[in-house]
C-alpha cells in the first residue's frame, strides 16, 4: 500500500521544469485537488460506456492515482480531472511518471454526451483524440460511476502533519491526503438470487442501476453495484474484501 500521494511530485515538477501551458491551467485548482489512489490499474473493474450514469467528477479538481505495467515494466500515472462548467462532462489531463524523476503530461482531453447519448471527445490539437487519451478518460469515469455504487467505500488515508509541516518550512510541497476504495465482493459468486445457471461468475465488472420488474405490476429499483467473481484479497491499494458466506 502507498504510504503516500504522489500529486506532489508532479506539482514540484511542473514547477522546475518547461511543460505545456495547459499544466499551468491545472496548477490553478490543484489546491484543493481530493486524491484517489486506484492501485493497480488491472484491477479496477471495467466499465461500459452505456453504464456511465455520471459524467462528472466527485469533486471540482479529482486526482486519480494509479500503477500499471508496460513491457514488464512497472509504472505510475496520475489523471487530473476537472469538471466542465460550462457544459456536462470534464477534462482529464493525463500525467505520467518517468524514470529518473519528473513526470511526462499530456494533452487534455473532454468527454461528454451529445443530445443522442453518444460519447463525444475533443482535444485543444486539430487531430483526432488518441486510443490511449480516450482510454485514460474512460477509466475516470468508470472511477466516478464506481463510487456510486452501494459495495464501495472510500477509505480515508490523512496527510502526516509533522512531515508536512516540515515540508512546508522547506519551502515544498506537502503531501496530500489520498482515499483508497474499497469494495465489498462475494466470494464466488455475484449477490442475487440464484436463476438456474450453470455458467461461471462473470468477471468482475460493474452493473448500473436498473429497474428490476417483479411480476404484478411491481417493480423496484436496484444500485448500481461491483458484481463477479473476485478474490478477497487486498492488492496495493485497490482493496477486495471478500463477504463472508451467508449461514
Amino acid at each position: 500500500m502507498a504510504d503516500h500521494s504522489m500529486l506532489h511530485e508532479w506539482i514540484e515538477s511542473v514547477r522546475q521544469r518547461q511543460t505545456p501551458e495547459w499544466c499551468d491551467w491545472a496548477l490553478q485548482g490543484i489546491q484543493g485537488a481530493v486524491v484517489f489512489h486506484l492501485g493497480a490499474f488491472c484491477d479496477i473493474p471495467p466499465g461500459k460506456p452505456e453504464h456511465w450514469q455520471i459524467l462528472k467528477p466527485p469533486y471540482p479538481v479529482t486526482a486519480l492515482e494509479f500503477t500499471y505495467e508496460l513491457e514488464h515494466v512497472r509504472k505510475a500515472g496520475l489523471l487530473l480531472c476537472v469538471e466542465s462548467f460550462d457544459a456536462d462532462g470534464f477534462y482529464v489531463i493525463p500525467a505520467e511518471k518517468v524514470r529518473g524523476g519528473g513526470w511526462i503530461t499530456g494533452e487534455p482531453i473532454r468527454g461528454w454526451r451529445n443530445e443522442a447519448g453518444a460519447l463525444i471527445f475533443e482535444t485543444s490539437s486539430k487531430t483526432e483524440p488518441s486510443g490511449v487519451l480516450m482510454a485514460r478518460w474512460a477509466l475516470a469515469a468508470t472511477v466516478f460511476n464506481l463510487l456510486q455504487c452501494v459495495n464501495v467505500q472510500a477509505i480515508d488515508n490523512p496527510a502526516p502533519q509533522r512531515l508536512n509541516a516540515k515540508r512546508v518550512a522547506k519551502g515544498n510541497v506537502p503531501l496530500y491526503s489520498f482515499k483508497t476504495l474499497c469494495l465489498g465482493l462475494p466470494n464466488e459468486r455475484c449477490n442475487g438470487a440464484a436463476l438456474g445457471g450453470t455458467h461461471a461468475s462473470p468477471r468482475l465488472h460493474l452493473r448500473r442501476g436498473h429497474i428490476r420488474h417483479l411480476g404484478e405490476g411491481r417493480r423496484v429499483w436496484v444500485q448500481s453495484c461491483v458484481v463477479g467473481s473476485g478474490p478477497g484479497v487486498v492488492e496495493k491499494d485497490y482493496r477486495l474484501v471478500a463477504k463472508a458466506a451467508a449461514a
